[in-house]
């Protein structure tokens, strides 16, 4: 009886240790929901093989300071529901696209040729093998778009689907290696 009463005393948590315990619980399971189901950055990654880097801290965007989050030269994830008919996103069954914001609204976007310049500045020409007629754009950017472009002169980016509305910019991107 002495044996069984020890045992069982044994197992009797102190009201202090219990309230610790469930306290630790109720953190451990809000800081799980606040990373697994609303995160305000996580690392992604890429296998498209056109990308200098293959994983990028990804930013979630906010929506009212957006062209301030994107900043020129950063990286944005793309979502790819108004290109998927088009042969590269079809073929690949891409549903986002990783690209480089190189022309922001109120800059100057110039088609000379084929060759794409921002401010003066060369962003890219198009492909002789591209598999859609390039986008055709001389003047302002206009407010609420960006102009993408990727850094492989075979990928398919603003050259050829136009401006990227805000609306399809799921993230913001940022290097890592």
């Amino acid at each position: 009886m002495r044996i069984l009463r020890s045992v069982s005393e044994s197992f009797l948590i102190k009201k202090s240790d219990a309230v610790s315990i469930y306290t630790a619980s109720l953190i451990s399971l809000l800081v799980y929901v606040l990373i697994f189901y609303f995160p305000l950055f996580r690392v992604v990654g890429t296998l498209d093989n056109s990308l200098p880097y293959h994983f990028f801290i990804w930013i979630r965007p906010d929506r009212e300071n957006l062209l301030a989050q994107i900043r020129k030269y950063r990286y944005v994830e793309i979502k790819t529901d108004r290109f998927r008919n088009y042969e590269p996103i079809k073929k690949k069954g891409a549903l986002f696209l990783v690209k480089k914001a190189v022309c922001l609204p109120g800059d100057i976007l110039e088609v000379i040729g084929e060759r794409f310049f921002c401010n003066g500045k060369f962003v890219g020409a198009v492909h002789p093998s591209a598999p859609a007629k390039p986008f055709l754009w001389n003047g302002k950017i206009p407010e609420g778009v960006i102009f993408a472009a990727g850094t492989h002169p075979k990928s398919f980016d603003s050259r050829y689907i136009g401006f990227v509305k805000f609306s399809e910019i799921t993230g913001i991107l940022i290097p890592l290696f």
